[in-house]
């Protein structure tokens, strides 16, 4: 069986805990006596007890008796086994304490040691699949437990995949969410021990989580609890389906082949939607490219970091609740698409996706809706980089004057030591810088060229220019056409040409008919001779306007030099219709003054 082990430490990793367990046994229908109505897919995260009842996977470490006594009244107080809950006696006081660490269990022999319940989780498991470290890294327990925690589970699992739920100190703009002032130091000696004991790690900031309960909830003042409810839900979608049976399953080795890719560069984040107020349920529903576009935004990410300068090394997205596959390959396909979503260069750009049937659960104890579709993202970018960075500032800020540095070398540690983590800090930020985490503006490129890097066939261009160019061709010989009857035609229209109109071309035509009256009056001879003498004026102005045709035809014969086949014919079809439109053209005239002659005659008859 491929199960999943959980260790808590210090007081945030309790806290989320708690909630995280409060959530487990509610998707898995565990009741607060341990009971289930069913055994599918329990021995996951729950082991069965004596007393056949449920038992979680969970062990809890902490030095403050506040936290553990939350554990102890909570609603699961009859769930948890007691002799997975570790107390530690002396205080740390919030300093990173390697010395004490290694003397609590010789001083506190009243409950069991740390490694004796570190080999007990171990036995109750035939086949772990995933160990799970919840801690917050600016404490001093939650970050000098975990590295011994650690050291301890290497010597036992060294083939098991361990990663930890961490949260990040914020950056040095959001001071009021920051507790101990030696809080730099902690940050700094735990991460590279993280980086090489663990296989990667999940990143969380209590800004960044802030910031979502204002832009998703519009909670005006948000708590812990609020932010504890946002990390368990995005745990409870990363291991849906392991714990469920799905589409699509996804377990923590093709995630850690997905995500991580070089050494000591496995820090993520994860970004989780929708989260609707428990009043506005009735007034937003959810939409699944909605929910999956807000994992990329600024609504979603639990993480801060600039959305604007980072790109993306992987990605999984894990969904679950009512989600169909064909409405989801849609929504992928526009994600993959989109133009403000930028992965590094030399990284492969896909998509590792898992779906799972189970509806999304609520706890009722929280100011939370009720949905039916849920999406949460694990992504790699280089958006960690700058929490790097501030760390660095920070730290330096301090180590520079000295600051609280004597009260390390007091509980054991040596001055040097903070040196060599600050270069395996060092080495951490150059490894990021190496993917382009310079923090520069990313010049988003054009939708063709991603439509190219995505596997979409690029279309031929060939064809494209050879249809282009035949229909140009037709263009130049319709023109043509168009061109040669209008240069035959001047004989008819050139009494119009120098007018502006129509209208003003129509009374010239009228009084040069009414200025012909007054020969008709004459005698039939006269009427011959007058025929005789406009047959005359309509050859000499054929004879005078042919050579401007001809000059015409020829101006417009170089615009068909594209074509030899033009060249050759449309002088032959130019005379050709020269010859039949003077023809048609003579008729006309004859025609017009037959037409002529009667209106006078029936004038003068009137007369």
């Amino acid at each position: 069986m491929r199960e999943i082990l959980s260790f808590h430490v210090g007081q945030a990793g309790v806290q989320m805990g708690n909630t995280a367990w409060e959530l487990l046994c509610l998707e898995h229908g565990i009741q607060p006596d341990g009971s289930a109505k069913s055994s599918q897919n329990l021995q996951v995260l729950f082991s069965e007890s004596q007393t056949k009842t449920n038992v979680p996977r969970a062990a809890f470490f902490d030095e403050d008796p506040l936290t553990i006594n939350q554990i102890n009244k909570g609603p699961l107080k009859k769930v948890f086994n007691q002799n997975l809950i570790k107390l530690f006696k002396d205080n740390s006081s919030s300093i990173w304490p390697s010395k004490k660490i290694a003397n609590y269990d010789q001083q506190d022999r009243s409950t069991r040691t740390a490694e004796e319940i570190i080999r007990k989780m171990l036995e109750s498991a035939d086949a772990a699949s995933a160990i799970i470290i919840y801690h917050s890294l600016a404490g001093g327990f939650g970050s000098g437990f975990t590295c011994k925690l650690l050291q301890m589970l290497n010597e036992e699992t060294a083939k098991t995949t361990k990663l930890t739920v961490s949260v990040i100190p914020s950056d040095e703009t959001n001071q009021q969410f920051t507790q101990p002032i030696v809080e730099p130091y902690n940050t700094l000696l735990t991460l590279p021990t993280l980086a090489e004991m663990s296989d990667f790690n999940i990143l969380y900031d209590n800004a960044a989580m802030y910031r979502v309960c204002q832009n998703q909830l519009d909670f005006e003042t948000p708590n812990y609890s609020h932010v504890n409810y946002m990390i368990a839900q995005s745990i409870s979608s990363i291991t849906q389906s392991i714990r469920f049976r799905g589409s699509k399953f996804v377990d923590f080795n093709d995630m850690r082949n997905n995500l991580i890719t070089t050494p000591k560069q496995q820090f993520l984040w994860t970004s989780y939607s929708p989260f609707i107020q428990a009043d506005q349920q009735h007034l937003k529903k959810p939409n699944l490219q909605d929910i999956t576009e807000s994992l990329f935004d600024d609504r979603g990410p639990l993480l801060s970091f600039n959305r604007l300068t980072h790109k993306y090394l992987a990605a999984s997205l894990f969904f679950k609740g009512d989600c169909p596959l064909p409405e989801l390959n849609y929504v992928m396909k526009q994600i993959k698409q989109s133009e403000s979503i930028t992965f590094a260069e030399g990284t492969q750009i896909a998509y590792q996706t898992s779906v799972s049937n189970v509806q999304p659960y609520t706890l009722t104890n929280y100011p939370f809706a009720k949905y039916n579709k849920a999406a949460c993202m694990l992504a790699h970018s280089t958006g960690v980089l700058k929490n790097f960075q501030s760390l660095k500032k920070r730290f330096n800020s301090l180590f520079t004057k000295k600051a609280f540095v004597h009260w390390f070398v007091g509980q054991g540690l040596e001055e040097g030591l903070f040196r060599e983590q600050a270069d395996n800090l060092e080495e951490i930020i150059k490894l990021y810088e190496g993917h382009h985490g310079d923090d520069k503006p990313i010049q988003v490129q054009p939708k063709s060229d991603r439509k190219q890097e995505y596997g979409y066939k690029q279309e031929k261009q060939p064809k494209q220019q050879a249809k282009v160019k035949k229909t140009q061709d037709t263009i130049q010989v319709k023109r043509n056409q168009d061109q040669a009857p209008k240069a035959n035609n001047l004989i008819t229209t050139a009494k119009v040409e120098d007018n502006d109109n129509i209208e003003n071309a129509y009374e010239k035509r009228a009084s040069a008919k009414v200025q012909q009256k007054p020969q008709l009056l004459s005698t039939n001879n006269q009427k011959q001779s007058n025929s005789l003498q406009s047959n005359r004026i309509q050859q000499q102005e054929n004879i005078v306007n042919k050579p401007q045709q001809q000059e015409e035809i020829k101006i417009q014969a170089p615009q068909q030099d594209e074509d030899g086949a033009l060249q050759q014919q449309e002088p032959q079809k130019q005379n050709d219709l020269y010859d039949q439109q003077n023809e048609q053209n003579e008729q006309n005239e004859q025609n017009e003054l037959q037409k002529s002659r009667i209106d006078q005659n029936e004038n003068y008859a009137i007369q």
